[in-house]
């Protein structure tokens, strides 16, 4: 679980640096050079040879996971501020039992109930901005982004549980997945100059923190610890980083202290992560004695 809770507050810092970037460049830019620092970055990992006859489901995969997911995700930031995209991706946690009981063809009430008590306390702990207004096209493009972003994760679940492959070799085929996928959405888009207007340092620094480390670093940890955890703690494991931005923002950022609301929200949510934390090792030993 290490994996996932360091992805968990890497993504932390994510919301706001993206929404600053985004004005700027066309969404469908940000997600093509996102993945495409990711490709470049896992581009040496192509020639292993413990993908072979798997790599176009590694591509499918991540052209859901990684392509549609972050193109999605770029154009909700165009009608939703940061705080409010933030709020809306906590369905997220409510997804994976809902579409891993779909593939596995049986319904889990005790993992639902768990994600539905992580979407509450993530709910409970967030202060967003006070607009009561939601685009219903941003909307549908967040909860587009989180379906996809799950459906990948448990796709990805299923192909490790076939196939032994190594992580990183499968990443490596995943971001050429997502690169060829978005390939067509700029193709015919061309990218505006007005970002080199901005101080280089400023450009390269966000680009490298979100498209190195976010997306190529992050992605990568975050795959290798959702096949390493049951549903239900991933679907908690989904919300941490918006409970990591929460602290962050207040710790770092100066961002007002939301009182006990934000107490009882993030102790409810790492309170379920911790529990089921314990439930997943002692269902490991059990398994392992036996």
């Amino acid at each position: 679980m290490i994996f996932l809770l360091v992805t968990a507050l890497l993504w932390g810092f994510s919301y706001g640096v993206n929404g600053d970037i985004i004005r700027f460049i066309p969404p469908q830019w940000m997600s093509f050079l996102y993945v495409l620092l990711g490709a470049l970055m896992f581009a040496p990992m192509l020639f292993c040879r413990d993908t072979l006859g798997i790599r176009r489901r590694c591509m499918a995969i991540g052209a859901i996971q990684l392509g549609l997911m972050y193109l999605f995700s770029q154009y909700s930031y165009q009608h939703l501020s940061p705080g409010m995209v933030a709020l809306l991706s906590t369905t997220t946690a409510v997804y994976v039992p809902l579409l891993n009981g779909i593939f596995q063809r049986k319904f889990s009430p005790g993992q639902f109930a768990i994600a539905l008590l992580a979407l509450v306390f993530t709910r409970l702990a967030m202060v967003v901005d006070g607009t009561k207004q939601f685009p219903w096209r941003g909307i549908l493009y967040t909860q587009l982004c989180n379906i996809c972003y799950v459906l990948g994760q448990i796709l990805y679940r299923r192909l490790h549980e076939r196939f032994q492959v190594r992580d990183s070799s499968a990443m490596a085929w995943f971001y050429l997945g997502a690169t060829l996928a978005l390939i067509p959405t700029v193709a015919f888009s061309p990218l505006p100059l007005g970002f080199l207007n901005l101080h280089w340092k400023h450009v390269v620094g966000e680009f490298f923190f979100l498209g190195v480390l976010c997306c190529g670093l992050g992605n990568y940890l975050w795959n290798r610890g959702a096949v390493r955890v049951n549903p239900a703690v991933l679907a908690i494991c989904n919300n941490l980083p918006i409970l990591f931005g929460i602290v962050l923002a207040i710790v770092f950022f100066g961002d007002p202290f939301g009182g006990w609301k934000q107490v009882v929200g993030v102790t409810g949510t790492l309170g379920l992560l911790l529990m089921g934390y314990h439930l997943e090792r002692g269902r490991r030993s059990t398994c392992w004695k036996g």
